[in-house]
């Protein structure tokens, strides 16, 4: 449920708060290298369907010139798509291959803010946030490229499309909608299949793990799922896991999440490129093994909260993480949260992702994790009932065509040691004029970080391989 929001934000290619504080060191390094970049904003209305609508609001987007040759007649546009998170001028400052792309092709960079996030929020009232949708954002971005083509005299010059994650949807899904705005899309680690009862999340999580440590969980997760059963049980879980709050029955599911999905995020990351001093899964497994009853509660407290965790102590109230996803406070008046409330609301209109322990999963610990929870929260949130979210998800995979798109010029790179791996292209059948990488030892959207000397091999040949594809998409394009 909110754990997996918070996950699911901190997936996006772009930088977060514990992405940042981790790349903090790095960043000050290059200071003397980072292009210089102007934040502007563009107005859009608030439904491009709706002529009747005449409501609009700002978008926030972020360009630089730095590399761009004025005097080339096929200049082309690097655009970082902005996802479920707040953008901000760094996107465009030497983390990501845009820069690499940017340079090389001597092209303008350019990077705009998904609508309902960050600073691009006109309300997070019911009224307004039915609006946060891929197809608003997608002409959003339409119109904010026409709009920097115009003003930088580069119209009709190619564009790429660059996204991770989410953004990496938006990616493939532009370049599949608006080919005559979009000549080629990077789809970094891009779950295009939208499913409910995404089950397979920790399936990826248990069998990234070493072989013993699943049985391990599951006999010490016996023990504590009988505890939820009584009052006593419970307040001794509270001390042992140290909850923010004592839990009642309501509870439990808020609960069995936060400590049932704490490996989770370690497995997704394991070779991320943004952490300096990565510990890996591997370690704190080993550790963890030597006495799971009493070094799991100890990971959780020590290490799991203070990284992941969006508190010192271990989430267990429903009603506070109700609270977060209903607050319509923006991010502009100091809800660091509110991409909760916009990308919850999403999920249940159009993708799921719900990463619980359903009847068809092989996990072995974790079980009260389940998947009614999320349901009942796109309920009880939103007021979207279990058949429109069945019937949403339904649609957006015949809109886009899920794992099987129609559409060519895109590279669709996954990682294996990545979970969302499951639900995005892994296979080049029926993908003639796209590439398609699973790439081994590999996480979650590392490919669109720029070369480090630590990268694992495989991830370097693939990266290269994707730079390669997207030259010669633009070495296809006639020349204006």
């Amino acid at each position: 449920m909110f754990l997996f929001v918070l996950l699911f934000l901190s997936a996006y290619a772009s930088l977060t708060l514990h992405q940042k504080k981790f790349y903090k060191r790095d960043f000050h390094r290059l200071q003397s290298d980072l292009p210089t970049v102007k934040t502007l904003t563009y107005t859009v209305p608030l439904d491009h369907f709706n002529v009747n609508n005449q409501i609009d609001f700002d978008i926030q987007y972020f360009i630089s010139t730095d590399y761009l040759d004025n005097n080339s007649p096929n200049a082309p546009l690097f655009v970082l798509l902005g996802g479920e998170g707040p953008e901000d001028a760094t996107g465009l400052q030497n983390y990501f291959v845009v820069t690499d792309l940017a340079k090389k092709h001597k092209g303008l960079m350019l990077s705009v803010e998904h609508r309902f996030y960050g600073a691009s929020t006109p309300s997070l009232e019911m009224d307004k946030l039915i609006y946060c949708t891929a197809e608003q954002a997608l002409m959003d971005y339409v119109e904010v490229i026409s709009h920097v083509q115009e003003e930088n005299n580069l119209v009709g010059h190619p564009v790429i499309v660059l996204g991770g994650s989410y953004s990496g949807n938006l990616a493939a899904w532009m370049r599949q909608k608006y080919p005559n705005v979009v000549e080629g899309a990077w789809a970094s680690s891009a779950p295009v299949e939208a499913v409910v009862d995404f089950y397979q999340y920790l399936e990826v999580v248990q069998n990234a793990l070493p072989k013993n440590t699943a049985d391990l969980l599951s006999f010490a997760f016996e023990k504590w799922d009988e505890m939820t059963t009584t009052e006593e049980g419970r307040k001794e879980l509270g001390k042992i896991f140290n909850t923010c709050t004592e839990f009642g029955e309501k509870d439990i599911q808020t609960f069995a999440e936060s400590i049932g999905t704490a490996l989770s995020g370690y497995v997704q990351y394991n070779s991320s490129n943004w952490k300096s001093s990565y510990e890996s899964t591997d370690s704190i497994c080993t550790e963890i093994n030597e006495d799971v009853v009493n070094k799991y509660p100890l990971f959780i407290k020590e290490k799991y909260n203070p990284e992941w965790g969006d508190k010192e102590c271990t989430s267990s109230s429903q009603e506070e993480s109700y609270k977060t996803l209903q607050s319509t406070s923006t991010y502009a008046e100091g809800n660091e949260g509110a991409a909760g409330r916009s990308w919850f609301f999403q999920t249940c209109i159009a993708y799921g992702y719900y990463q619980a322990v359903s009847e068809q999963s092989s996990v072995k610990w974790g079980k009260l994790n389940q998947l009614q929870g999320s349901i009942d929260m796109c309920k009880d949130i939103y007021g979207i009932d279990k058949d429109t979210l069945y019937n949403a998800v339904d649609h957006i995979n015949v809109r886009y065509g899920g794992k099987k798109p129609c559409v060519t010029n895109v590279a669709f790179t996954n990682g294996n040691t990545d979970p969302w791996h499951a639900l995005g292209v892994t296979e080049s059948d029926h993908q003639e004029g796209n590439l398609v990488q699973l790439i081994d030892r590999t996480s979650h959207c590392s490919d669109l970080y720029s070369e480090k000397e630590t990268d694992v091999p495989e991830l370097k040949k693939a990266r290269h391989n994707e730079l390669k594809f997207i030259a010669q998409v633009l070495a296809n394009v006639p020349q204006n």
